[in-house]
Formats: structure tokens, sequence, C-alpha cells
């Protein structure tokens, strides 16, 4: 399902939020996404 965000052709930050939010893609704690939560995820994920 996430694939679908990506597979539109989203590349910049909000357009991955808001195609989370579209999808009803949650944070693990049951949040909606904004763009300061998935980038500080993304850094996690890169350390």
């Amino acid at each position: 399902m996430r694939s679908k965000v990506f597979e539109a052709g989203t590349v910049e930050l909000q357009e991955v939020v808001d195609g989370l939010t579209r999808i009803g893609f949650r944070t693990p704690e049951g949040h909606a996404w904004d763009a300061e939560r998935l980038a500080t995820e993304f850094r996690l994920l890169a350390e």
C-alpha cells in the first residue's frame, strides 16, 4: 500500500506526507504523519 505513494511519482517530503494521509497510513503511535515527524523517522532510519 505504501508503495502507491511513491509509484505516483512523489518526490517532495510534503507530497509523501499527503500520500500517506490519503491512504490512511499512520505513525506507529496511530497519528497522522506530518513533515517534521516523517523527516525525523527518515533520519533515524539512516543511522
